[in-house]
């Protein structure tokens, strides 16, 4: 049995709330210091210290792009992911 942890490429996280009233999903682009704490919120860990913790989500931060917003129905907002993704417009 392989046991073995590999790592997964990460190209772009999303912070997102879900409003039912919201029409048109306009993120903001998130820098790297409000990315960290923005995982740093949204997850835990118990296997490493703060700094290895703090070292990795930067190393992430730095890698990818991040955005923050508010969406409505689902459908139209993974339309909305799915058209900046192919634009290559970031």
């Amino acid at each position: 049995k392989n046991t073995e942890l590999k790592s997964v490429p990460v190209s772009l996280i999303l912070f997102v709330k879900y409003d039912q009233n919201s029409k048109l999903w306009k993120p903001n682009k998130l820098g790297i210091g409000r990315t960290v704490l923005g995982l740093l919120d949204n997850s835990f860990t118990t296997l490493l210290t703060a700094e290895e913790v703090l070292i990795r989500y930067s190393n992430l931060a730095k890698s990818c792009i991040t955005l923050k917003g508010t969406r409505g129905d689902g459908h139209a907002f993974v339309k909305r992911i799915i058209s900046f993704l192919e634009s290559k417009n970031y």
